[in-house]
């Protein structure tokens, strides 16, 4: 709480705030945070590296196979040629009928092969076999060989010796593309596959045997996946018990330098906003105290320099930060100094503003009813600036007893300028129409005059039209201004989409042309600026002329003014609470006819 003597007296000031010191809350967020993201990088590189490790573990298996499949190939063909085996058993194969291959465990099928089952060749395979088992970590290790007309392998040799072993010519399918793969597999290139047996998971991989025979074999050995699983988890249980004691080492010190580094200097910098922002409390509660009282004893001091003594040397957006809060400090001072005189130009503009608005409606007809002594027409017209002035005009005149003139405009733009510019044209229009001049040559003569001097390229759409009280027609032209919407006699509103001429004050060389309206008797012709059909609610949808062509045809009864009146409440229930962005000027004639 802060004093102010008033004499003898104390007043005591509301509202000071207080900086609360919170210790260690932000570093320990900081750290947290890092160890956080060390630890979702920790768990990518993770998954990556096990991936990794799996797969060239995986493939230095298949490769280590091969070579250990090459060695049996070598040490088996020294003593046996296993394509000599391979040609006579395919040969057998070959001689089965269709219901005995379809029965290979039945006795008919296993008598042919009996003759192979204690051969002395194939014993001596089978235990080279065996041999190369016991000494490696293969699961299993068979030789087969392939008749590519079936589709089949047919097996030559299983070391096995449980129920679950493969006898001499047994068969299976093997796709022709895995049994080439098989004879091209290497230690550079060793061909895989991978299938499921006996519940497990098992990679197979194998080399061809070459010899004098005219079927080639495949030497086969199995590993489990589950096995290489197993390391694979154990790579990543110790991967991730490193990771994260380096995640912790990180935070921790991330944690000491965001103390030091970060910390302490926003410390500072927070201690000085709120000793700057009680000051300034302060002083204002001086200046209202004092200009309350009246009393020049209140001491009223000027708010002191806080952001100016700080010393911060981070060398980083910190240090740059406090820096700022040093040349902000400076403007602050220097902008207090010019407040009151921009106030004071504010007001004075704002002023100015009011006295524009009012000079614009009164430049308008406004005082209806008007022409209470004319029983041919009845006229209504109304316009909602934007702004405090708008560009928007409407206009109505007797060019004679049996001539009214009637003017729509919409000058781009907004404000002042337009505003001043819709007073121009607004002259010019009805100058040369009272000069007797028709509609389109009216705004040619308008649109000369304009571009002789239009500096801010500012220009208005215009549709002017002349109504012949006697008959109804009305003769018009429009420059590029919104088509009117007409209603004859017990009809509804539509839209008058005659001809569209250029926009007045854009181009010297412009030309427009007459066109005319017939109204009946108890015909309407209803005249707007984009102001309507474009209203637009806080969710960017339009008003349309779809919806203010039915809300015209659904009161087309009503008298000008109350039509306009419907309009107009219709446009807000619309628009909801948007801001109105452009002016909405509307003028609605009901045309009666000579009685």
């Amino acid at each position: 709480m802060s004093k102010i003597e008033k004499g003898k007296e104390v007043v005591v000031a509301s509202n000071e705030l207080e900086f609360k010191k919170v210790k260690g809350r932000l570093a320990l967020r900081l750290t947290f945070g890092v160890f956080l993201l060390s630890m979702v990088f920790a768990a990518l590189s993770v998954i990556v590296c096990t991936r990794v490790y799996r797969k060239n573990l995986l493939e230095q298996i298949a490769s280590d196979n091969c070579v250990i499949a090459q060695g049996i190939s070598d040490s088996i063909s020294q003593k046996v040629d296993c394509t000599v085996y391979a040609d006579k058993l395919v040969r057998i194969f070959k001689s089965m009928t269709k219901e005995e291959l379809e029965n290979q465990y039945a006795e008919g099928y296993r008598s042919k092969f009996a003759v192979y089952e204690n051969n002395e060749d194939l014993e001596f395979i089978k235990t080279s076999l065996r041999g190369f088992k016991k000494a490696t970590d293969i699961r299993d290790a068979y030789i087969f060989t392939y008749d590519p007309e079936s589709e089949n392998c047919i097996y030559l040799a299983d070391p096995d010796v449980t129920d679950n072993r493969c006898l001499v010519g047994e068969h299976e399918y093997v796709t022709p593309e895995n049994f080439a793969g098989y004879l091209k597999s290497n230690e550079n290139d060793p061909y895989t596959t991978i299938y499921h047996s006996l519940g497990e998971k098992v990679m197979t991989t194998g080399v061809g045997i070459y010899g004098s025979g005219g079927h080639k074999c495949v030497v086969l050995l199995d590993v489990t996946i589950d096995s290489i699983d197993v390391k694979t988890k154990n790579f990543a249980i110790i991967y991730m018990s490193m990771m994260v004691v380096v995640s912790i080492i990180i935070a921790v010190i991330a944690g000491f330098v965001a103390t030091y580094k970060l910390v302490r200097p926003i410390n500072k910098i927070a201690k000085a906003s709120m000793e700057y922002v009680n000051d300034k409390q302060e002083y204002i509660q001086n200046r209202k105290l004092a200009a309350i009282k009246k009393n020049k004893n209140i001491k009223v001091d000027k708010v002191g320099e806080h952001f100016s003594k700080l010393k911060i040397r981070t060398g980083d957006e910190i240090e740059n930060l406090a820096n700022s809060l040093k040349v902000m400090e400076k403007d602050l001072k220097t902008y207090e100094k010019d407040l009151n005189k921009i106030t004071a130009e504010k007001e004075r503009i704002s002023a100015e503003l009011n006295l524009a608005t009012n000079i614009q409606a009164d430049a308008l007809p406004s005082n209806f009813p008007v022409f209470t002594e004319r029983k041919e027409f009845d006229i209504y017209a109304k316009m909602t600036p934007a702004k405090e002035v708008g560009g928007d005009f409407y206009d109505f005149f007797l060019i004679d007893n049996d001539h009214l003139g009637l003017v729509m405009a919409d000058v781009s733009g907004k404000g002042v300028p337009a505003a001043l510019f819709m007073m121009n044209a607004k002259n010019l229009i009805k100058n040369y129409a009272m000069l007797g001049f028709g509609p389109a040559e009216t705004l040619h003569q308008v649109n000369l005059r304009i571009c002789e001097s239009n500096d801010a390229d500012l220009f208005v759409t215009v549709w002017f039209g002349i109504l012949d009280i006697n008959t109804g027609i009305i003769t018009a032209a429009n420059a590029g201004h919104d088509y009117p919407a007409v209603m004859h006699e017990g009809g509804a509103f539509a839209l008058d989409e005659n001809v569209h001429g250029m926009v007045v004050g854009l181009m010297d060389m412009a030309k427009f042309t007459d066109y005319e309206i017939k109204l009946e008797p108890g015909s309407k012709i209803f005249l707007y600026t984009d102001g309507v059909p474009e209203a637009t609610r806080n969710d960017k949808k339009m008003y349309g002329l779809d919806r203010m062509i039915k809300t015209l045809s659904l009161n087309r009864e009503l008298n000008p003014e109350n039509l306009i009146r419907i309009v107009r409440e219709d446009v807000d229930e619309f628009v909801e609470d948007a801001d109105q962005f452009d002016d909405i000027t509307m003028l609605c004639v009901h045309y009666k006819g000579i009685e």
